[in-house]
């Protein structure tokens, strides 16, 4: 069984609940929506998304919601739609993967949620959910570990997007991921002194407390063993996403 060792483990961008803390504060204070679902798949994948939603409801006063489970091998969710109808929300959290998604969708019907706020984590944001959002004309509010890779003026979203266009690819959340990752790791390379070793490198991560990275902010904290400073709210393909700052004291 392969083992990882932990150690050598540093964590570069905003978790789940980092994206739910943000979405809920958002969707509370900007849109106003006060009944809330939560639709998520009952695993470590859906419940920490919903407990994370509980725990930032709570610091709205908010204490009721609705919790609509599913497990992972489900594939008939009309008893998950009609608990969502029954509880006539404003917003419904979806902490769940692409294709459950979609059904639950079609089970509440494209007219029915028209009318409601829909949310969810990143890993809606591309894939099959990305091509049912455009063909359904669904408007999806999403968590985002990234500014928007199509539209961002930072420096070094500029740059990823030309090396995109010398390589004919197309923008999107993952590849802009693992290049700002990727760009963090040689730039602390660069800080070293040979010979270059895995724990040098954690090390000098390590001991980043500001560094802007061609316009992005990273610093490292203790108590999360990561770097993580911001964390986004998508709000359309063509828009400049939210940027919000992730509770540094929250594990």
């Amino acid at each position: 069984m392969l083992r990882l060792n932990k150690s050598y483990m540093l964590n570069i961008n905003a978790t789940y609940a980092d994206e739910v803390y943000a979405l809920i504060d958002y969707i509370y204070q900007e849109i106003g929506a006060r009944r809330f679902v939560f639709f998520y798949q009952n695993d470590a994948y859906g419940i920490g998304p919903r407990d994370a939603a509980h725990k930032a409801l709570k610091a709205h006063g908010v204490t009721e919601w609705t919790d609509v489970p599913y497990s992972r091998a489900s594939t008939n969710l009309s008893e998950q739609a009609q608990k969502i109808d029954a509880a006539q929300p404003d917003a419904i959290g979806l902490f769940s993967t692409a294709q459950p998604t979609q059904e639950l969708i079609r089970q509440l019907g494209i007219t029915s949620v028209a009318n409601k706020t829909l949310f969810g984590i990143s890993p809606l944001t591309a894939g099959s959910f990305a091509e049912f959002r455009k063909q359904h004309g669904l408007k999806v509010i999403l968590g985002a570990v990234t500014p928007n890779p199509r539209t961002s003026q930072i420096e070094l979203i500029q740059e990823y997007r030309q090396e995109m266009d010398k390589n004919n690819r197309d923008y999107d959340e993952y590849s802009l991921e693992a290049y700002i990752n990727m760009s963090l790791i040689i730039e602390t390379i660069k800080q070293l002194d040979e010979p270059i070793t895995k724990e040098k490198i954690l090390a000098k991560m390590r001991s980043f407390e500001n560094i802007n990275l061609q316009g992005l902010t990273f610093g490292y904290n203790p108590l999360r063993n990561d770097l993580t400073r911001h964390v986004y709210i998508e709000t359309g393909p063509t828009t400049n996403w939210i940027q919000s700052d992730v509770n540094r004291e929250q594990l």
